[in-house]
């Protein structure tokens, strides 16, 4: 790595030397870079002031490259992998996350408007009506709170402020390589002079992209439909008040997941290779459902989600005050044809319940004081209900023979902390900023029973014999298992500022994080093997940040390294003895990892029609001492306690490289027309994509196109073609191991989108 480190550096200074020796001459004098004011330091501050590594993305680039999602924006950010499984959303940054298990808060913690949302399935509209979105890397216990060891992710909806006109925008898109479209719109106004009202609503109805073999059907429609309200009130005395409420509906029609690397021809009567055709076989999904085990009776997915924000912000005496109290809800419902076969195997359910309600207060001073500083506490209760039936056919039990078995459990949590920043000038160029923050957590578990059925096709169900049950069903000694579980997390950090012009920043950062323990949904022989321990995290950051030519470049450098003790992995063992494989997630603290590396990202403005950038990642990330390491497909022996030394390996959803660069280019036609352009490309070294690190689920090297093409007639019409993964790049976004199969989730191939958008009032 120290290699790796020399050349990345080695490359910093020759993109900095470039950009260095264009002559100012060469950029129009009216040519100008937009600034992106956030607020991850709980203050305003344009992206080039924050002694951070983040990336801050506008609304309108949003809308403008068509960003629908987490794994949309993920593409345009290196060192940010985001993808869908068949559990949960797994987020990486820095090649650090979480595993698709259920029970797991994300490690790059996710705010919508100022609420935490710990759950992967808590939001369903995140790139909606966007008045920005903001990416900080790296551990960020102080400004993010508990969980957030390998960074965040921070989005800000469009507001209607009090006073402000009345205006709005009517939008609709067809997509044109597998047909559906979308319709949304977005009306504010100011009914008074204290009332800013805004509501945004949007309906999508689009076709899917997944071709079944078996059936002959398509599969992937997808109905979504999403609407938020939004009011803020002046109340006079400097105080706003800010209401918001959001619904979304979700469906998606059909299985999840493809065939891919299987050792029998039997299993995948397609091709064997990942490209959006598999041959699910659907009858087990109604029988269940008659049964009572499932919920839906037919492979689909179908989420609906409720969040709610009060806040309050007010001055006290020289200080301001927020206070913000939310609401969020979720249900979760998943049917899927889990072997994917073309044969009666193994159909899958997944039934979840979510609940949380949050608090938070926090003072912040002055900003123009030599000492500044914010203090604050947050609260939040949650509780959990999962339920995840499987029910096996015919093709493991023989003719007219199935089995009914799966896993049930409950989780609520207590969360409280408090945490503070201080900001102390030495001059007008040198800072220090200094904070901690203190969580405590609590969270208890219950497994109330599990299934487990031997069925008679169609409708007989029968208690197992005592041989049989001893092989299929969980273990007894799990069922009515409850327990729980406190952590405690004292989490400083420090950083150094230096402003060496107006125009250059150096900053040094050093930081600890934690992500609190809990409890497994594993099938384990031994209870107690259910519990996992904190996770921790120590960050170290060194990072440039620069402006050149009166603001028309930026150049920024970051330098990492994060150490992690007890990192938390989930990995999938497959017990096939019994002739049925038996997947059973497995829970474990990888005793130390580290992920080091280089981040350079840059723009120019060539004139007032062109701008280029970019970014571009480096990065090592490896288990230092995983020596009890999962065994499933790997390349080496076990030892006698059947574990596997993965020590030295490379983390999952690491790539070596990763970046994008894109250019915008726009041009007035005429007094009322004018023209636009962009394209950008991202892509990626090769990463292994499952906890197990499975060889065939290595995801070799990738590179994804996206375009765009329209006009805009007198700043109220627009009409543009949109295009993304233009190269149809099959991209595994994740891998589930089946012993002699495995499972690929594909990221979306190749769609074009035509979209006209009206713009009304202001």
């Amino acid at each position: 790595m120290a290699t790796k480190l020399r050349q990345s550096l080695k490359s910093v200074l020759l993109a900095g030397a470039g950009i260095s020796m264009l002559a100012p001459g060469a950029f129009a004098q009216t040519a100008s870079l937009d600034e992106i004011v956030v607020t991850a330091t709980k203050r305003a501050q344009t992206v080039q002031d924050v002694p951070l590594a983040i990336s801050a993305i506008s609304g309108e680039n949003i809308e403008a490259y068509n960003v629908e999602d987490l794994n949309d924006l993920a593409q345009t950010i290196p060192n940010l992998n985001i993808s869908d499984g068949i559990t949960t959303q797994t987020i990486t940054m820095r090649g650090l996350g979480t595993g698709p298990e259920r029970t797991f808060e994300q490690a790059v913690g996710m705010f919508i408007d100022g609420q935490y949302m710990p759950r992967s399935r808590q939001y369903r509209s995140p790139f909606f009506d966007v008045e920005r979105v903001e990416v900080v890397k790296g551990p960020q216990a102080v400004l993010f709170g508990l969980n957030s060891t390998a960074g965040a992710v921070s989005i800000t909806s469009r507001k209607t402020m009090p006073g402000d006109e009345f205006s709005g925008t009517i939008s609709g898109e067809t997509e044109l390589e597998f047909g559906g479209g979308k319709m949304s719109a977005a009306i504010g106004g100011s009914p008074s002079d204290n009332i800013g009202l805004r509501v945004a609503a949007s309906y999508r109805d689009t076709d899917g992209y997944f071709e079944n073999t078996t059936t002959g059907e398509d599969e992937g429609d997808t109905e979504q439909f999403l609407v938020r309200g939004t009011m803020t009130a002046d109340v006079g005395s400097n105080s706003l008040i800010t209401l918001k409420a959001e619904y979304a509906d979700y469906k998606v029609q059909g299985n999840v997941g493809e065939i891919f690397g299987g050792s029998s021809p039997l299993l995948e009567p397609t091709d064997g290779v990942l490209d959006w055709r598999r041959s699910s076989e659907l009858s087990l999904a109604p029988v269940a459902a008659q049964l009572g085990f499932f919920k839906n009776g037919a492979p689909g997915t179908e989420a609906k989600n409720l969040n709610l924000v009060a806040s309050l912000e007010t001055q006290f005496g020289s200080h301001d005050l927020l206070v913000m109290a939310t609401h969020s809800e979720f249900e979760y419902d998943l049917t899927t044809d889990l072997d994917t076969w073309g044969t009666n195997g193994l159909d899958a359910a997944i039934d979840e319940d979510y609940n949380q309600q949050s608090i938070e207060a926090r003072i912040t001073s002055p900003d123009d004081d030599q000492f500044n500083y914010f203090i604050g506490a947050y609260y939040h209760k949650t509780d959990l209900s999962n339920e995840q039936p499987n029910i096996f056919g015919p093709a493991f039990f023989g003719p007219g023979t199935g089995f009914i078995q799966g896993t049930n459990f409950e989780l609520d949590s207590d969360l409280f902390s408090v945490y503070g920043s201080g900001t102390y000038n030495f001059t007008e160029a040198a800072r220090v900023i200094f904070g901690a923050r203190y969580s405590n957590e609590k969270k208890n578990v219950l497994r109330p029973d599990d299934p487990c059925e031997l069925l008679i096709f169609p409708n007989t169900v029968l208690t197992p014999p005592a041989g049989l049950a001893a092989s299929q069903c969980t273990n007894p000694a799990l069922i009515g298992f409850s327990d729980s579980r406190s952590s405690d997390n004292f989490m400083p950090e420090a950083t150094l500022q230096f402003d060496a012009s107006d125009d250059t920043m150096l900053y040094a950062r050093i930081g600890k994080s934690a992500k609190a323990g809990g409890f497994s949904t594993s099938r384990v022989a031994d209870p107690e093997d259910l519990e996992y321990n904190d996770e921790k995290a120590l960050g170290y950051e060194i990072g440039l940040k620069s402006k050149l030519f009166d603001g028309r470049a930026e150049f920024n450098a970051t330098a990492f390294v994060n150490e992690f003790d007890d990192l938390q992995v989930n990995s999938f063992i497959v017990d096939s003895s019994s002739g049925t494989p038996i997947v059973t997630p497995n829970i474990q603290n990888a005793a130390k990892a580290t992920s080091k590396g280089v981040e350079i990202d840059g723009r120019i403005a060539l004139n007032e029609h062109f701008t280029l950038g970019g970014a571009f990642a480096l990065l090592d990330a490896e288990y230092d001492s995983f020596e009890a390491g999962p065994c499933n497909n790997i390349n080496n022996s076990p030892n006698a306690l059947g574990f596997c030394d993965l020590s030295g390996e490379k983390l999952p959803f690491a790539a070596d490289w990763s970046g994008n660069v894109y250019a915008d280019f726009n041009y007035p036609l005429s007094d009322t027309l004018n023209g636009f352009a962009g394209a950008s490309v991202s892509f990626s070294d090769e990463y292994r994509t499952d906890g197990t690190l499975t060889p065939v689920g290595l995801q070799d090297n990738w590179g994804r196109w996206s375009a765009r093409i329209g006009v805009q007639y007198d700043d109220r019409w627009t009409l543009e073609l949109i295009g993304n993964n233009l190269s149809n790049e099959a991209v595994n976004g994740s891998t589930q191991p089946f012993g002699s199969w495995n499972i690929g989730y594909l990221d979306p191939p190749r769609t074009v989108t035509l979209r006209v958008t009206a713009n009304f009032g202001g």
